[in-house]
């Protein structure tokens, strides 16, 4: 089993990680470190973290909240891999990402 971004995440942590760039230097790669530390943990343990709060869906959906960061890497796990849908920041749009866990990414 592996372990993706959806399609749709892949520009979304682009575009943090050039955020936090632009804040300081080098802090762009730290985000980035921590996102993929974060998956790396996922992918070990997909069962491990707790499901969204408050989100009934099915399939479950889970989420790993990133440590210094307002930021959740929400994911499904499936048959053949783990699916990290967005990189969402946790005060902004909320559950904006839902209809990627019925999509195929």
């Amino acid at each position: 089993m592996g372990i993706r971004l959806h399609r749709a995440a892949e520009p979304e942590l682009l575009e943090v990680i050039d955020w936090y760039d632009d804040q300081r230097t080098g802090l762009g790669d730290r985000f980035s470190d921590t996102v993929y530390l974060a998956m790396d943990s996922i992918h070990a343990h997909p069962d491990r973290w707790p499901l969204w709060p408050l989100l009934h869906h099915t399939p479950p959906i889970r989420r790993f909240l990133l440590p210094e960061y307002p930021f959740a890497l929400p994911y499904l796990v499936r048959d053949e891999d783990v699916v990290v849908l967005a990189v969402a920041h946790l005060r902004r749009k909320p559950d904006y990402w839902l209809p990627r866990a019925r999509s195929r990414p």
